[in-house]
């Protein structure tokens, strides 16, 4: 089920080993989706 996919694709350690290669430089990360926030900074 579509719910379940998103929920596997959140689960802390999944964001948490996407997180780490992405400050290490080994991956880029874009957070979108049901855990994306919707507030947006502009300089």
């Amino acid at each position: 089920s579509p719910e379940l996919n998103d929920e596997i694709l959140q689960a802390p350690w999944n964001t948490t080993r996407a997180y780490l290669g992405a400050i290490k430089g080994k991956y880029l990360m874009q957070v979108f989706g049901i855990g994306a926030k919707t507030i947006h900074k502009t300089k």
